[in-house]
């Protein structure tokens, strides 16, 4: 987009987010700084968009004015669910970078979050009991863990105890497994599997 505004990027500014996606979806519209980067902004919808001859400024009206799509809106940030996270995070959220530190990994996966399900919808560092689970997405609590060894996979174990009288089985653990004994993760998954938890796993 350029310097001076028009009506084309004026329309897209009015849109949420979650507008701007269900355009992204029905237009078909397949853009790698969608999809590849580890934080979709706002911006990077709007511009993608912006430069889509399948965009007009008509379609663009009709989103702003349809009272289904802002009710698909609304009701697809109600809606979060283990499934819809745990497809979300399969199908769109990717590391593109290396990061220093979890934190500085779980800032990143938080930006992502937020412009997925909504700001308002996505809390980090929550307290259950004694301790804090990294994310909670809607009612879903989402645990970020890069073992180097068996014991943080023990550790966990104690600490999905007590965020499962919380969430119950509405607990996701996104397990980096790459520098962890193969066995010990096994042992994990086969564990978490029992007990109807959620593990994605990325190596």
């Amino acid at each position: 987009m350029g310097f001076f505004t028009d009506e084309k990027e004026d329309a897209l500014k009015k849109c949420t987010i979650a507008q701007l996606k269900h355009m992204a979806e029905e237009k078909k519209i397949i853009a790698k700084p969608l999809f590849f980067q580890t934080t979709i902004s706002e911006d990077a919808y709007t511009s993608t968009l912006y430069n889509s001859n399948k965009i007009t400024l008509k379609y663009i009206k009709s989103v702003l004015d349809s009272k289904q799509t802002k009710k698909q809106v609304s009701t697809s940030i109600k809606n979060i669910s283990v499934k819809n996270v745990a497809k979300a995070i399969n199908d769109e959220f990717y590391i593109t970078k290396s990061h220093d530190s979890e934190a500085e990994f779980e800032r990143d996966f938080v930006n992502w979050a937020r412009g997925r399900f909504g700001h308002v919808n996505v809390l980090p560092q929550y307290s259950v009991g004694r301790t804090k689970i990294d994310v909670v997405i809607g009612g879903v609590g989402v645990e970020l863990k890069f073992p180097k060894s068996q014991r943080p996979l023990m550790t966990l174990r104690g600490q999905i105890d007590v965020y499962q009288k919380h969430f119950g089985d509405n607990l996701i653990v996104l397990l980096f497994s790459s520098k962890c004994e193969s066995f010990a993760v096994a042992e994990f998954i086969s564990d978490m599997k029992k007990r109807k938890i959620t593990v994605i796993e990325r190596k």
